[in-house]
């Protein structure tokens, strides 16, 4: 082993990774300060995701996870270790070694299953091993996204009842009796205090942190507007009995408004009141949307069974010939490695197992995305959360916890959404420090209205429009909900995305090389009716005179009945296909032939296959590589673009980008559509979200945004971003989805 490899693993054996779940996060400038506080750290690597709230820690085993919580809360914002995912303890740390984006090796997953074992006070925080914590999050564990969904409704069904009439009494002067100032002053009062509590809160925390959000600006603009009214109406005549506003849209127009002592009988208090309203409107559908755009990735989470049916030998008839088995019904988590299992027809399967008695077929869609029930019978592994359709299976426990296929899958899908495509940093530079700026911006137009000897109303107007319409938020929400999105999309049909980085890498791909064995074929033992299936290669064709006519009960390759559509699907992607084979010419040339590849490249060694994609490369071409032997891994990792498939061995996984738990290569074209769609709606979102900015504020400092007009337009802006993502749940990738 060479010193820099010596080294490597020197570094992975001394980190390990955690996920945290941050709360009080409300923009793009809350992700930047918590991810700065983190990276502060010495041994600390933080990513913060606004959809998921949370932040994947990747840390030195100096460094205590109490250490990141009290940081984050130095910070102004609540964090705690992430619980159990799927039974996969997704939230645990485990050894950096075992977590970059790639599917790991079961040598390494067993090291995952030791870190556990430091964390199963966190796991069972109340004694018991079988609370809904421990086994996956029943519905007696209160869900805090849900609680704070209430609470919006809550406070925004207050905020209308009380703030329409402040509304429609300061829009309407015909419906102004004498004395209504003071009504309005008194409605806005319970909406200022409490429905924008939130707001007030955030700002506060952000303010002990030394640090400015979103909700600062939101918090600052409220107090200002009725600060300016409650000083109105007590000290101008806009307190007067008997006074009408007659309020405008324009702050331009408020000039004309104003009485020979530079007093304007204008007032503000519905300008905090709809400004309330109207985010917490734009924060209630966010939620919702939000909340949507998870739900796939909650049904990966929740695919695993909660109980099975252990069954033990009974004591007196082990050596019978006819086993007879003692049934228990337990919880999933205690089930142990080498124990036994039963699993009824329609039920699911507990855990990743091998059969040991019975034959069935078993339903796989809700993991490899194939809607064919695959056979199984005794000797055959099978997968926990999926479905056993026919007869009874007994299986014995191979894999629990963090081990299984299920918990792989949950960990890679929730890494490639946790991540950031590079994309997106552009978005965490502005965000760092958008905020003070804008509060710059709006000092600098309150400023100038009054050099250019404006009313001080028309200043005040325009200064709170300035610190209202502009929405960081839009711009911390624009890739995380795309990429939340997508990558379940993804995970539906079988595909799993190493990392947000796959997608950009993707969009550019010109050229994909496809290993032959293993790949676009696959080994059978030729029966007597193969002899005249035209679909194997050699069968029901002379041979070439150098090769030994095909035998009944020997082995040989067939091709793959999806080999050629996918060839199709991807040439439509204006992708031209290569195949790599160590086989003979003629027997390489005889699959490309009949899966409609035109470049061959026969007799290539690992290093051969190397050398082809690096010379491809050279020759400017942007290389996804296919394969899944240990022949393969070194053109995936060399690759602009790896694909392994699931069925390969553990080295091809982890070299890939994207690995293929649906066994049909027609993923593969499904792969690159589904990363074209996510990076094209992050793009779209990300263009909406500057364009946004860079409009309304000029727009908003000339004095043409009125301040409620203003709040309207940045809550509408955040659930457009989160809009558009969803439609990526309803993208086409799969010619049957």
């Amino acid at each position: 082993m060479t010193k820099a490899a010596n080294t490597a693993v020197n570094t992975a054996a001394n980190t390990r990774e955690v996920t945290l779940k941050i709360g009080g996060m409300t923009c793009a400038s809350c992700v930047a300060r918590v991810e700065k506080k983190l990276n502060r750290l010495d041994g600390v690597e933080a990513e913060v995701n606004l959809a998921l709230e949370t932040a994947h820690v990747t840390l030195s085993q100096s460094v205590a996870v109490a250490d990141l919580i009290s940081t984050v809360e130095k910070a102004g914002y609540t964090a705690q270790l992430a619980g159990d995912v799927a039974g996969g303890h997704a939230g645990h740390e485990v050894p950096a070694e075992v977590a970059p984006h790639k599917i790991n090796s079961s040598s390494q997953i067993s090291q995952l299953t030791q870190s556990d074992k430091g964390l199963k006070s966190s796991r069972h925080a109340d004694g018991n091993p079988k609370s809904p914590r421990a086994v996956g999050g029943e519905a007696a564990v209160k869900d805090p996204k849900t609680s704070r969904s209430h609470g919006l409704a809550k406070s925004l069904v207050i905020g209308l009842i009380l703030g329409l009439p402040v509304m429609i009494l300061s829009m309407v002067p015909a419906l102004q009796f004498p004395g209504w100032q003071w009504l309005v002053a008194g409605l806005s009062l319970p909406v200022i205090g409490y429905c924008a509590k939130p707001f007030h809160r955030a700002a506060w925390q952000a303010l002990r942190g030394g640090t400015a959000t979103m909700d600062t600006l939101v918090s600052l603009s409220i107090l200002v507007a009725t600060i300016y009214s409650w000083a109105a109406v007590l000290f101008t005549p806009a307190g007067h009995i008997g006074m009408t506003m007659n309020m405008s849209l324009n702050p331009l127009e408020a000039a004309s408004h104003v009485d020979g002592m530079g007093h304007a009988p204008e007032i503000y208090f519905e300008t905090g009141v709809m400004i309330t309203v109207f985010l917490l409107i734009g924060r209630f559908l966010e939620a919702r949307a939000k909340s949507r755009a998870r739900e796939s990735l909650d049904a990966l989470l929740n695919l695993g069974a909660k109980t099975a049916t252990r069954v033990r030998r009974a004591a007196s008839d082990t050596a019978a010939a006819d086993v007879v088995w003692q049934e228990t019904v337990v919880d999933v988590v205690d089930l142990k490695l080498g124990e036994f299992f039963r699993v009824q027809p329609g039920e699911k399967i507990a855990t990743d197992g091998r059969v040991i008695e019975g034959v069935s077929s078993v339903d796989e869609s809700m993991l490899t995305g194939e809607s064919m029930p695959v056979a199984k019978t005794t000797g055959d592994t099978v997968i926990g959360a999926t479905i056993n359709t026919e007869g009874t299976l007994i299986v014995e426990v191979t894999r629990v916890g963090s081990q299984t296929r299920l918990a792989q899958i949950t960990r890679l899908v929730t890494l490639a959404q946790a991540g950031k495509a590079p994309v997106a940093r552009l978005a965490d530079r502005v965000s760092a420090v958008f905020v003070p700026v804008v509060i710059g911006i709006a000092v600098l137009t309150f400023t100038g209205w009054l050099l250019a000897e404006k009313p001080l109303v028309s200043a005040l107007s325009a200064g709170i429009s300035v610190l209202i319409v502009a929405c960081p938020c839009a711009l911390g929400l624009a890739t995380p909900t795309a990429l939340l999105v997508g990558s379940t999309r993804a995970s539906r049909a079988g595909i799993l995305l190493s990392g947000p980085q796959v997608l950009e890498e993707a969009r550019g791909i010109n050229t994909i090389v496809f290993d032959k064995t293993g790949t676009l074929t696959r080994v059978k033992q030729i029966s007597r009716v193969d002899l005249f299936d035209k679909n194997t290669p050699g069968m029901g064709l002379a041979p070439h005179e150098s090769e030994t006519p095909p035998q009944p009960g020997k082995f040989t390759e067939e091709i793959k009945p999806e080999a050629a559509p996918a060839i199709s699907q991807l040439r439509e992607l204006g992708i031209e296909p290569v195949m790599l084979s160590g086989d003979t010419a003629a027997r390489a040339q005889r699959v490309a032939d009949a899966v409609g590849i035109k470049q061959v490249v026969a007799e290539v060694t690992p290093e051969g296959k190397l050398a082809v994609v690096r010379d491809l490369q050279d020759e400017g071409k942007t290389v996804a590589m296919v394969g899944d032997g240990v022949n393969d891994a070194a053109a995936l990792a060399q690759a602009n673009l790896g694909v392994a498939l699931a069925s390969g061995t553990d080295v091809a996984l982890a070299a890939a980008d994207i690995t293929l738990v649906n066994p049909s290569l027609t993923a593969v074209p499904a792969a690159i559509r589904i990363s074209r769609a996510t990076l094209r709606v992050i793009k779209q979102n990300l263009a909406w979200a500057f364009g946004y900015n860079i409009l309304v504020i000029p727009l908003a400092a000339a004095g043409l945004l009125h301040p409620m007009l203003s709040g309207a337009l940045m809550a509408a802006s955040s659930v457009i971003v989160v809009t558009n993502s969803l439609r990526l749940r309803r993208s086409k990738i799969l010619p049957d989805t």
